[in-house]
């Protein structure tokens, strides 16, 4: 692990969450019930400021009878982690990317291929419709964690020390990716040599050569200021999906039915405030970008890449990595 203020914070979140499981029950029951809301986002990501919103949301509107914590910043984790958290009690609410799909729903792995789901109103069709559904079914059953609502989780575009303006640029650049087979493959396919790696890792590897490129919303390219390490974005759009607003089944079942109506809406309108900013904030991001000197890139033959995915996809679903079928059934919603 490298050893930078992102994972001085993670190394002291593994007592504090060992301490949360430990009083998980009896101190509730003796005053308000105390949510342990766990995310890998950044201070100021629209995802950290609309969970700020929904702790606001649920304390006024139970009159102090619910209170969240908000533990930002991949302190409690990565995405495995916190919904292994719910799991076991010492996360109550997870704010996540898909990755958990591919963990402990691999059926569904589909929705995470790339050029899938191309705009917003696609991706609200595929989550808010019968796929979704299925998916919070299964991720119930799996994990124990009820998925409230899909956030918005802005376009995956890639940075590197060069434009990438088609699959070739590619070639040979160790690319940070997040774990799950379908993002090794699909980089694979595109010329890439994929590199696993948590998050909170992630700056110290691309200020340190062990990586060459990375790729991520904007807003999070911002937020964890990797202008200061990477001279250029390339606006490949490679992939639109999800966060998953979940949270610990026994946890909400243990509310009260007010302070669980409480919690169900002000998910939905925490996540409203949130697809707000991430729709308005995607130009905003790239001027703050290149106002800090990042050079970014917007002629990228994204019909190249749009031709290896799909015949990638076709691959992937062949050889069972998912759900026969549902590839279509995304790009059908």
């Amino acid at each position: 692990m490298f050893i930078n203020r992102r994972n001085l914070l993670k190394i002291g979140g593994i007592g504090a969450a060992a301490a949360f499981a430990g009083v998980n029950g009896s101190v509730r029951a003796a005053g308000p019930q105390n949510l342990q809301i766990g995310y890998i986002m950044a201070d100021n990501d629209p995802a950290d400021l609309a969970a700020k919103k929904f702790k606001q949301i649920i304390e006024e509107k139970s009159g102090g009878a619910l209170t969240a914590t908000l533990h930002g910043n991949s302190l409690l984790g990565g995405e495995r982690s916190l919904w292994e958290g719910m799991q076991i009690g010492s996360v109550d609410i997870a704010i996540t990317g898909v990755g958990p799909i591919s963990f402990f729903t691999p059926q569904y792995a589909g929705v995470q291929m790339y050029y899938a789901i191309r705009d917003y109103d696609r991706m609200d069709a595929v989550f808010n419709g019968p796929i979704g559904e299925e998916i919070r079914n299964a991720l119930l059953k799996a994990k124990g964690g009820r998925v409230l609502d899909w956030w918005y989780r802005g376009a995956r575009n890639v940075t590197a020390n060069k434009p990438i303006r088609q699959p070739a640029d590619l070639k040979g650049l160790k690319l940070r990716t997040p774990e799950g087979k379908i993002y090794l493959e699909a980089w694979k396919a595109l010329g890439a040599s994929p590199t696993p790696m948590a998050l909170g890792e992630l700056f110290n590897a691309l200020q340190q050569g062990v990586v060459d490129a990375q790729e991520n919303p904007l807003e999070l390219i911002a937020t964890q200021h990797y202008n200061e390490v990477q001279s250029h974005v390339s606006l490949t759009q490679h992939q639109l999906v999800p966060y998953l607003f979940a949270i610990r089944e026994q946890t909400l079942k243990g509310l009260g039915e007010e302070q669980q109506k409480i919690v169900r809406e002000a998910a939905i309108e925490a996540g409203k405030y949130e697809k707000d900013l991430v729709r308005q904030g995607e130009d905003d991001y790239k001027k703050k970008l290149a106002d800090a000197g990042m050079k970014v890139v917007d002629d990228v033959d994204r019909d190249a890449f749009v031709k290896i995915m799909e015949s990638t996809a076709a691959k992937l679903e062949n050889e069972g990595l998912w759900m026969k079928g549902l590839y279509q059934r995304i790009l059908q919603a």
